[in-house]
């Protein structure tokens, strides 16, 4: 399907159209990404995360954006590349902000960025970024979130 998107023409395409083009191409792109990440193929999935990255910054689509750069920070924790996933989680999280995403995705970045300072041993900034997460999670009674950002603080 995306083989198909990517030789439309959308030059005949109203601005609103066009938009929900580009939106649906980013959407497929992720989902080819994603899928794989699950699968264990991370250079093809690598190479998806950074195309879809590459698309929504071209159009200033800083949220989708900060997602892209956020599901690579989560492959990259995979790789046990612990800096460069918290790297992306950090310019994920700033672009989510530039873009005014809404707290719940702040707080999802917040929990990988929490998750990624445990890994380098920070844990002091793990804590900050952890605190906030459960605190978010608990005043919006999300349970899994609560429970894994809880088991990642250590208590």
């Amino acid at each position: 399907s995306k083989a198909i998107l990517d030789k439309a023409n959308t030059a005949q395409l109203n601005v609103m159209d066009r938009q929900r083009y580009k939106r649906m191409v980013l959407s497929i792109t992720n989902s080819l990404a994603n899928y794989y990440n699950d699968n264990e193929d991370y250079d093809k999935a690598l190479e998806y995360y950074n195309e879809g990255f590459l698309l929504a910054i071209k159009d200033s689509l800083f949220i989708p954006a900060g997602v892209f750069i956020g599901n690579k920070g989560d492959l990259l924790l995979k790789k046990e590349q612990y800096q460069e996933a918290l790297n992306a989680f950090t310019q994920g999280k700033e672009l989510k902000i530039k873009g005014n995403a809404p707290m719940r995705m702040l707080s999802l970045s917040d929990l990988n960025l929490g998750i990624a300072y445990m890994y380098l041993n920070d844990y002091e900034q793990a804590q900050k970024y952890l605190d906030q997460t459960v605190s978010y999670y608990e005043k919006t009674n999300n349970v899994a979130r609560l429970s894994e950002a809880i088991f990642n603080r250590g208590n």
